[in-house]
């Protein structure tokens, strides 16, 4: 895919992201966390975090979202967390059917730790702080985890 029309798809400032693609800043990673990640290192002043591309919740929708995120992810790990013990600690729950939910836990738990945490402080401070290395993990983790869900309940539904 080229520069130009990555940068048409994925980023709101095309004109400064086009002069970072084709400086060889911005690899063509599939994800516009990257981009925003990598800007302020590629932009010496004039990119698109200099246009005023970022935004500030008032103190009440941050503590809102902060309250949500870590309520659910609380259920989420919890709820996670205790059918992989409850299968994996019972040998009379050891049945086909309940390794695919345990492989669904395993795989909404890493989503929950290792995407889902992160990707809410990039949303809450509208900066990804973590660096380009983990921004490409956390996407790997994301798509990752993703498909081993959807595989595994269409693995549920042809093996019933």
């Amino acid at each position: 895919m080229s520069p130009e029309k990555y940068a048409t798809l994925w980023c709101p400032s095309t004109a400064a992201m086009t002069s970072e693609l084709s400086a060889g800043c911005c690899p063509d990673l599939g994800n516009v966390t990257c981009e925003l990640a990598n800007e302020s290192a590629c932009s010496a002043g004039g990119g698109a975090a200099a246009e005023g591309r970022s935004f500030d919740m008032p103190w009440w929708a941050s503590l809102s979202w902060t309250v949500a995120f870590v309520v659910m992810l609380a259920i989420a790990i919890g709820g996670n967390s205790i059918v992989c013990w409850i299968i994996l600690g019972h040998r009379h729950m050891r049945t086909v059917t309940n390794y695919f939910l345990v492989n669904l836990s395993v795989a909404n738990l890493l989503m929950s730790c290792l995407n889902c945490t992160f990707n809410f402080v990039y949303m809450v401070n509208a900066d990804w702080p973590f660096g380009l290395t983990y921004c490409i993990i956390n996407n790997f983790f994301a798509n990752f985890t993703v498909s081993a869900s959807v595989l595994t309940l269409m693995a549920v539904a042809m093996e019933r």
